[in-house]
């Protein structure tokens, strides 16, 4: 996962195996969840990454491939949110890609610009960097260097260890068995 910001735009892109058309129209870019929908995720009412793009900038290029199919979102916040007659007018338009599926590697890429001038003041503050930085090495030090890498601007995020029940004084409890083999 590489995180690349300025003051001009704030990209995410990932190699995660991407997101499939229909699951892209249908629930991602929805909002809420089917009623039919599995319960027990982690989005729980299916807004977290729609309200942080449009909190981040006006202008949102989306786009995702798997290896057979992909899609492209565009976004002009600005011109999405003066349209309101409708239930159709809080849809994203999801253009599905063909030509290109299985050409381009795997994974999604989300580029927000035109940022809000807090986001710039936010981005220039000195602390952003080091928060994030510690943020995820803290929420996912199980992943990082093992099964996932994050890059924030070039640089690779350091997985943090978490102290649990850790003491010199106190030696690991191993305990190992064969079973069949196994």
């Amino acid at each position: 996962i590489r995180v690349d910001y300025s003051e001009q735009r704030f990209q995410i892109v990932d190699n995660c195996g991407g997101i499939k058309y229909d699951d892209a129209a249908h629930e991602v870019f929805c909002f809420g969840h089917h009623p039919d929908a599995p319960r027990g995720r982690l989005g729980v009412y299916g807004i977290g990454l729609k309200r942080a793009i449009l909190k981040i900038g006006n202008k949102i290029e989306i786009e995702s491939h798997t290896k057979d199919e992909g899609f492209r979102v565009e976004i002009d916040v600005r011109e999405w949110a003066a349209r309101d007659r409708d239930l159709r007018d809080w849809t994203f338009p999801v253009t599905k890609l063909n030509g290109g599926a299985g050409k381009k590697p795997a994974g999604t890429s989300i580029a927000i610009t035109e940022l809000h001038r807090e986001v710039k003041t936010r981005l220039n503050d000195g602390t952003l960097d080091s928060t994030l930085r510690r943020t995820v090495a803290q929420t996912y030090p199980f992943f990082l260097g093992h099964l996932v890498d994050v890059k924030i601007n070039t640089t690779a995020v350091e997985r943090r260890d978490l102290p649990f029940g850790g003491s010199d004084e106190i030696e690991e409890g191993v305990s190992k068995f064969e079973e069949e083999g196994v």
